[in-house]
Parts: structure tokens; C-alpha cells; sequence
């Protein structure tokens, strides 16, 4: 992975900011003042300076691989695709941190490249989250996907229609849907299990509740499972282009808050594409590259948002149960260490 990939969209640049501050108090109180007086050219120059030192890009090669994920799921944890970019986005993007930024990016690119962050998905160990924080949510169905996906078509195009009744002034339009997955449609969604985690999706939560308590239900798709890798921009514009959905009444008030664009927008029909695939999966490279910045798929714009990285969506009745599944719980959320097993 490139320094080009990491910089050129904003989780990849949140990403490099959040491995860089998480090195010392020093780094994270100058980001930190940057940040809140983004017109203090001064701030900015002197925390860019600090990232461009010396010690800061030797800190950075020997930064744990614990720190960096713990770093990719505060990135995570911050998406937001209804609203402007934040202020640590904004401070990420502007010249002096961008360029001080170059060489902290050449390095994670190096260490995302040929990590799990970068390969296909992981077959065998297949891992889905079932969230248990007061109201249990359900547990995975992996079974019925053609039918869920049909409802989530429909449920979509009745939103494009009630959408187009709306103002046409941006400012008084509702917000309303913005993920380009096939959300809320009760697909199976998996990430790959890692030592000492029982899934990585229990970390890496776009727009996330702030659960604590999850079962882990260990499954397997059958030999032969057709699946698609978005790996680059490329893939899902391809697979956009391939079969387009057209969300544009429904998507354009939050679109237009997240990126400044009043467009035509385009999400996959899930549903076509489960003619192709039995599932989509997303690498963590990919996410850097790719979610959060507009593309051009030929017919209008299109934004990766709402996808988690390394989850696959199944949209086909390929899964089996490989296991008894786990519980595990985190007192302090967004942390690493503090998710483990619960002892019964």
C-alpha cells in the first residue's frame, strides 16, 4: 500500500494521525491545539514539525501492531458521513500536516502491505457479532439471504420514491439514509477472528452504539463461495458500475453535508449483485483507499460508507456454523486489552 492510497482519502489520513498522536503526550496536545485553531497557521507548522522529526518516524516503525489497530478502529470509531469533516479531518488534510504526514504514511503502507490488513478474507475463520448489551439483538441467520435482499431492495426504491416528494432546497430536505451496504437487511456480516480477539469486528464499528457484551458465532462458507475482494477505489466502482442502484433523492441532503456535492449517487443493487457473488468483502487497505471519498461511476457519483473493514456481506446461503460461539465483553470501550472472554 502506497502513501498515495493512506493520504488521498480521510479515514487513511485520520489513520495516520491517530498512530502518530498515540506516540506521546507531547504530540497528541499539539494536534489536539491545531485542531481547535485551525486558523493559527503557527500550531499547525509546529505539530507538523514535530511529526516530520526524526524520533516521531523511528517511533512509528517500531509502533506495535496492537497500537496500529487500536489507531484503525479510533479511525473507525470517527467515521461520520452525515455531517461535515471534523476539525482532526480538517487539520489532517492541510499542507503542512499532509506533507509532514508523507513519510509516516510510506511507513504504515509498508506494514499494511502483506499483513492481514491487506489480504483476501479469511475463510476459515469467519466470525459474527452478535451484540448482547441490554436488548439482544438477534442472532445471525445465515439462511433466507434472497429474500432479505429483495426486501432491502424494495425498502430502498420506496425511499427514492417518498425522497422525491421532498423540498428541493437543501436546507429544508430531511437527512436520511446514507450507508452503500445493504444495511438493516439482516445479512449474515463477518470479519476474520485474531489472537487474542474473537473478532475484529468487536473493534471496528462504523457508527457504533458503544456495546460492551457480544456472542461470537464462529461460521464457514462452503467450498467454492464466489466473493468479491474491494481491495481499491477500482473494485467498487467497478462493481457500481456493474449493477447501479440509484439513491439520489434519499442520499442527497447527507451527502451533500459529508462531501459539499449535490449529485446524481449510486450505490451496488445488492440484490443483482448476489446473481454474481455470494459475498463482498472489504480489506482494510481498501477502506483506507476507498470509503469516504466521492467516485465517479460513470453514471454519477458514488461513496463507500457504512462498510466496517474486513467485513464480508453474504448475500447468498453459503454459511455454516464452525463452532460453539463465545461471549466476550469490554468495560472500556474502544480498547484492545480489555476485550476478552467471559468466564462462566
Amino acid at each position: 500500500m502506497t502513501s498515495m492510497d493512506l493520504l488521498t482519502g480521510p479515514h487513511g489520513r485520520r489513520f495516520c494521525l491517530e498512530a502518530v498522536t498515540a506516540l506521546s503526550d507531547e504530540l497528541w496536545s499539539r494536534h489536539l491545539a491545531a485542531a481547535w485553531e485551525p486558523h493559527n497557521t503557527g500550531l499547525r507548522r509546529e505539530f507538523g514539525a514535530a511529526v516530520a522529526s526524526e524520533a516521531t518516524r523511528a517511533a512509528i516503525s517500531r509502533a506495535p501492531a496492537g497500537d496500529l489497530l487500536t489507531a484503525l478502529a479510533r479511525t473507525v470509531d470517527h467515521a461520520a458521513y452525515w455531517q461535515p469533516p471534523d476539525e482532526v479531518d480538517e487539520l489532517a488534510r492541510t499542507p503542512e500536516v499532509l506533507q509532514a504526514l508523507e513519510p509516516i504514511a510510506r511507513e504504515l503502507g509498508r506494514r499494511i502491505t502483506g499483513s492481514w490488513w491487506s489480504s483476501p478474507v479469511d475463510t476459515g475463520s469467519q466470525r459474527a457479532v452478535q451484540w448482547i448489551d441490554g436488548h439482544n439483538l438477534p442472532a445471525p441467520q445465515p439462511t433466507g439471504a434472497a429474500a432479505k435482499l429483495a426486501g432491502w431492495r424494495e425498502r430502498t426504491l420506496a425511499s427514492e420514491r417518498m425522497a422525491a416528494t421532498w423540498s428541493r432546497s437543501l436546507k429544508r430536505r430531511t437527512a436520511s439514509s446514507w450507508w452503500s451496504t445493504p444495511a438493516l437487511s439482516d445479512l449474515v456480516q463477518t470479519t476474520r477472528a485474531l489472537p487474542g480477539l474473537g473478532s475484529a469486528g468487536l473493534l471496528l464499528v462504523e457508527d457504533g452504539a458503544g456495546w460492551n457484551r457480544a456472542r461470537i458465532w464462529p461460521l464457514a462458507p462452503t467450498a467454492g463461495s464466489r466473493i468479491l475482494e474491494i481491495r481499491e477505489p477500482a473494485d467498487w466502482v467497478g462493481l457500481v458500475e456493474r449493477q447501479p442502484l440509484e439513491v439520489t433523492q434519499t442520499w442527497r441532503k447527507t451527502a451533500y453535508e459529508s462531501t459539499g456535492l449535490d449529485a446524481t449517487w449510486l450505490i451496488p443493487d445488492f440484490a443483482a449483485v448476489a446473481q454474481e457473488y455470494d459475498g463482498v468483502h472489504l480489506t482494510a487497505a481498501g477502506y483506507f483507499a476507498t470509503a469516504g471519498r466521492p467516485l465517479d461511476a460513470g453514471r454519477g457519483l458514488t461513496l463507500l460508507a457504512g462498510w466496517d473493514p474486513d467485513a464480508t456481506y453474504w448475500l447468498t446461503d453459503v454459511l455454516e456454523a464452525s463452532g460453539e460461539p463465545t461471549e466476550w465483553e469490554n468495560p472500556v470501550e474502544g480498547t484492545i486489552a480489555e476485550w476478552a472472554p467471559t468466564r462462566r
